[in-house]
């Protein structure tokens, strides 16, 4: 399957550009590169190079494979590339980060934690962009409230409509259109057994065969979306939950693959050192409606004769006060030359027998020159039938340190 070739274009010209660049990418994987540790596939990647001398927070850094909405996948606040290093990112749609708990999806079942980091969009054959973004300026404001940390009065944490009967809600209750009215409802925390508890649930009339699923949902007001960088949930979840943004399932967390029912139990218990964490994740602005929208979760035991239930959850929007698109590669013209050295795309080891200039041109227009510095033999591509990889060693004329797929 072959990759249109893509133009270059910069943004930001300054210092930002000068020291975190997209040196490589590659987008339709199917033998570069496999993912041996986390999701164990061949998927779509994009290496940043810092050319600094010094470490470089990915703090308010993003990726996207859209120049019109370039801050789909935040970097983790914690994300860092080393002094004269690279960092590989897997592009899979997994929108996941280091150190997060997945279960495997068959024999032996046993769950793993993520090494790596993976964007929340895949890259496309047929050929688009590949943006890196920065922020400026971070200001969050709190869309539903977390009982932790306390928050700050006149602020108060959300209460949330819950249904504690073990009852089979089927998926109507989901809906934002459902009528919660006659749900119970009260502050976080919500659950049982841990003596901690803002609102004390009901898990039946039985220790040994307690409920367990519990239902919640909470409607909140957000802003355009379109105003919106980013969207960070954190979640609060003993033993396992599954998270849904106006009908649509947006988290799950310890929890089988596959449907989802009210006797599904959790995948693993969560103990008592760790139970009351928060995990964050990060949430597309484009899921959110303006006005009114509704979180909607439901919470699993791992046995039915588990002691405790804990839930809590926040939800803040991210707005800036600046932004810039650092680097981007886009579809369609090029202006200028780059050299560059070509991949062997069935060892995938780099070779720098070839040099290959991209001249300017567009669409079936745009060609590149190879050219063998030993033999002196000149050839010339318009088009490519195979997966192959440029990687940029210099410019030539107006062209931008970065890297080209075909």
């Amino acid at each position: 399957m072959f990759l249109k070739l893509l133009g270059v274009f910069c943004a930001l010209c300054g210092p930002l550009a000068a020291q975190v660049r997209i040196s490589e990418f590659l987008a339709s994987n199917t033998q570069a590169h496999p993912d041996i540790v986390d999701f164990e596939d061949y998927p779509d990647w994009i290496e940043l190079e810092n050319t600094s001398a010094e470490a470089v927070s990915l703090n308010g850094w993003y990726l996207s494979d859209s120049t019109g909405n370039p801050y789909k996948w935040p970097f983790p606040a914690t994300a860092t590339i080393p002094a004269r290093g690279r960092l590989v990112v897997w592009a899979d749609g997994y929108d996941t980060e280091p150190g997060k708990s997945f279960p495997r999806g068959y024999w032996p079942w046993r769950s793993f934690t993520t090494e790596g980091y993976h964007t929340n969009f895949s890259l496309s054959s047929a050929g688009e962009a590949v943006v890196l973004s920065r922020v400026e300026g971070a200001v969050k404001t709190p869309l539903i409230t977390a009982a932790r940390p306390t928050p700050v009065a006149p602020a108060q944490p959300s209460v949330w409509r819950y249904l504690d009967d073990g009852s089979n809600q089927s998926t109507q209750w989901r809906s934002r259109a459902y009528d919660d009215s006659r749900w119970a409802q009260g502050p976080p925390q919500l659950g049982y057994g841990d003596n901690d508890e803002a609102t004390v649930i009901s898990y039946g009339p039985s220790t040994s065969n307690r409920h367990i699923t519990t239902y919640l949902r909470h409607t909140f007001q957000a802003p355009d979306p379109s105003t919106l960088f980013g969207l960070t949930l954190r979640l609060v979840a003993d033993d396992g939950a599954v998270v849904y943004l106006n009908g649509k399932e947006i988290i799950r967390q310890n929890l089988p693959a596959g449907e989802i029912n009210h006797t599904t139990l959790a995948v693993e218990p969560v103990f008592q050192a760790t139970e009351n964490n928060f995990t964050s994740y990060t949430i597309a602005p484009s899921d959110l409606l303006p006005g009114e929208n509704l979180i909607a979760v439901e919470v699993h035991q791992v046995t039915p004769d588990s002691a405790d239930v804990s839930f809590d959850l926040g939800l803040e929007a991210i707005t800036f006060t600046a932004a810039n698109i650092v680097a981007a590669l886009n579809e369609g013209g090029y202006d200028g030359k780059v050299r560059a050295v070509r991949v062997n795309d069935w060892t995938t080891q780099w070779t720098y027998a070839d040099v290959v200039e991209v001249v300017e041109g567009a669409g079936p227009n745009l060609f590149v020159n190879v050219f063998d510095p030993v033999t002196h033999h000149s050839e010339q591509f318009t088009h490519f039938r195979r997966q192959l990889v440029f990687r940029i060693l210099e410019d030539i004329g107006n062209a931008v340190h970065q890297s080209l797929n075909s």
